[in-house]
């Protein structure tokens, strides 16, 4: 199999920060989002773009053929305006359905971050966060609270 990269969310801010920094290391990149990424037009050297929706099951077919690695960072809902039914139903069946792609087109390594903006949650007098700051979670239940 070829040694491409593909990155789910390759339009936002963490996924082209990712791939300009792959980018520079030569290696082959295939970039997957809703929208042509904006983000993404100054990225070197030969990127592919991918235009699809995540939960459709074909465009996930097309961005994963001929990648052996995928980078997730796919954002579907604000989590502090969220509903934990509406986090389930997207994150979950467009993690079920990325899995299910993989499988078959022979893809072996997934990396899948978290949202450290969701952990540290709102607090507008220290901006970045570091690791040991408060946990203040934001999301849909927020009395599930770290």
């Amino acid at each position: 199999m070829p040694d491409k990269t593909l990155i789910l969310g390759g339009g936002g801010f963490l996924g082209t920060a990712v791939a300009r920094a792959l980018a520079r290391r030569n290696v082959p990149l295939r970039l997957f989002d809703r929208q042509y990424p904006a983000f993404a037009r100054d990225i070197p050297g030969d990127v592919e773009y991918v235009l699809g929706d995540a939960l459709d099951e074909q465009a996930l077919e097309s961005a994963v053929r001929g990648c052996n690695r995928v980078l997730c960072f796919l954002g579907f809902t604000v989590p502090s305006s969220s509903t934990l039914v509406r986090e389930c139903d997207t994150t979950l069946r467009s993690l079920a359905l990325l899995l299910s792609v993989m499988e078959r087109q022979g893809a072996d390594m997934l990396f899948y971050p978290s949202s450290g903006g969701t952990v540290y949650g709102d607090s507008p007098d220290r901006t970045p966060h570091a690791e040991t700051d408060a946990l203040n979670p934001e999301g849909p239940t927020r009395s599930a609270r770290c």
